[in-house]
């Protein structure tokens, strides 16, 4: 089941510089010393040294709330397993240290949506809004060359990766079978209102450069397209403010919530 957390903080200790700029190393190795608190082997699982391909979870840097002095960190899991012993952990936390700077951790939300019902529930659409808030790049290799930062919002880069994630944690939860054609062949670019910036994934000065903004896909080329492809990008969407996008979601990069909502 997708969940997302969303762990409310007020400020406690704030460097007289203010709060650290580029978080989202800092969320990342806070998140990984509260799960290795209450269960060493849900930590090693995040932290993925055991297995090759996507990991099962998403954070976003810390953001300020709608309050002055309110701050959030939000967390995004793809698999059961990981929500009791990640909740736990963070439940067992007074403070979030991020840099020089603490937090009180005041509330944890957790919602979620199990992969079955994101293909039961979604609707068959031509137009998807998504805003990518935090940079967002996609690590591509072509013809033999070294793999190198992409960040471009190219249908072919974004739905396609969204699709391996799908498949590597919804459990045997299949998309409709022309989700993959759909994604591959029909999607393109409305509007767009995007600029390139850097992210820090790790410190001190390791920076990807991304995209950030606004972005509206299109399908083309449907008129007799199965409703039930159009609904599997639906799926896909919904799926992605949980999963991130692209490369690097575990460090904040690739957050991403649907537009206008």
């Amino acid at each position: 089941m997708p969940t997302r957390i969303r762990v409310s903080l007020t400020e406690h200790v704030v460097d007289e510089a203010g709060p650290l700029a580029q978080t989202g190393p800092a969320v990342h190795a806070a998140l990984l010393a509260a799960v290795d608190a209450v269960d060493p082997s849900s930590a090693e699982v995040l932290h993925g040294n055991a297995a090759k391909g996507p990991k099962p979870f998403s954070i976003t840097p810390l953001h300020q709330g709608s309050e002055q002095g309110r701050w959030r960190v939000e967390i995004g899991l793809l698999t059961d397993g990981l929500v009791p012993p990640v909740v736990a952990g963070l439940q067992q936390l007074d403070l979030l240290r991020l840099g020089h700077s603490s937090f009180r951790v005041e509330r944890i939300d957790a919602r979620g949506v199990g992969y079955d019902d994101l293909v039961e529930h979604s609707r068959p659409r031509t137009r998807w809004p998504l805003r990518f808030r935090t940079p967002t790049t996609f690590r591509v290799r072509a013809d033999g060359g070294p793999r190198r930062g992409m960040p471009l919002p190219d249908p072919v880069l974004v739905f396609p990766a969204l699709l391996r994630r799908w498949e590597a944690f919804a459990g045997g939860v299949a998309l409709p079978a022309s989700t993959a054609t759909m994604a591959l062949a029909h999607l393109a670019i409305g509007e767009l209102r995007i600029h390139t910036d850097a992210h820090l994934t790790k410190g001190p000065s390791a920076y990807e450069r991304g995209f950030v903004g606004d972005v509206e896909y299109l399908a083309v080329g449907v008129r007799d397209a199965p409703k039930a492809a159009l609904a599997g990008i639906s799926a896909l969407v919904t799926f992605a403010t949980f999963a991130g996008v692209g490369d690097q979601t575990t460090k904040g990069m690739g957050w991403v919530d649907l537009a206008g909502r």
